[in-house]
């Protein structure tokens, strides 16, 4: 693959994790919003039951939006002890490795939501969700949220679209390394 091809998806892979962390940034101010109006409306002894219920449906999407993020620029949390007592050229192939393994989680995570969405199966349904449910005993469009009445298929949409985020993610990190090696992953220094 040519280095412009690498560079614009490389440059591709930093302009949607900008994207997710804006958009988790967004949750997480959601989250407090929630949170702190619940607070609010539960020291004035008014109800409302549906805060709680969203605050973790938002906290949900800002925590896998910001796990796709971190693939991208290296920032989730690793265990380096083994790969940093091994030679470079080893360690190489061991962040190869690692990059393969998220690659690998990323398309069981596609084809689990491919299978559980079951796009094909809603669209020979006619598109008609309850005749969807009835036929493959699949509520995804059908089953509301407990509190308030938005289908949990909104809130569910967060799956494919993390793992689509990682398997983009994982595949750039992997094509890059063909073009120029992987950054060291610890703190160490690098000569």
């Amino acid at each position: 693959m040519s280095r412009a091809a690498v560079s614009s998806l490389r440059t591709a892979d930093a302009t949607l994790a900008r994207i997710e962390r804006a958009a988790a940034g967004a949750f997480c101010a959601l989250v407090f919003v929630l949170i702190t109006a619940n607070v609010v409306v539960r020291a004035l002894r008014i109800p409302v039951f549906w805060i709680d219920e969203a605050a973790v449906y938002a906290m949900v999407w800002m925590a896998f939006l910001a796990a796709s993020a971190a693939i991208q620029s290296n920032q989730h949390i690793a265990v380096t002890l083994v790969v940093d007592a091994l030679p470079e050229s080893l360690a190489r192939q061991a962040r190869r490795l690692s990059n393969l393994i998220v690659l690998a989680l990323g398309l069981a995570c596609l084809a689990l939501s491919w299978m559980w969405f079951d796009p094909i199966g809603l669209i020979q349904s006619g598109g008609d969700m309850t005749a969807f449910s009835d036929r493959t005993l699949n509520f995804i469009y059908t089953e509301p949220t407990v509190s308030f009445t938005a289908p949990k298929v909104l809130f569910w949409l967060i799956m494919p679209i993390f793992s689509a985020g990682i398997t983009f993610h994982a595949c750039v990190r992997l094509i890059a390394e063909w073009d120029a090696p992987l950054p060291p992953t610890s703190n160490r220094e690098v000569n």
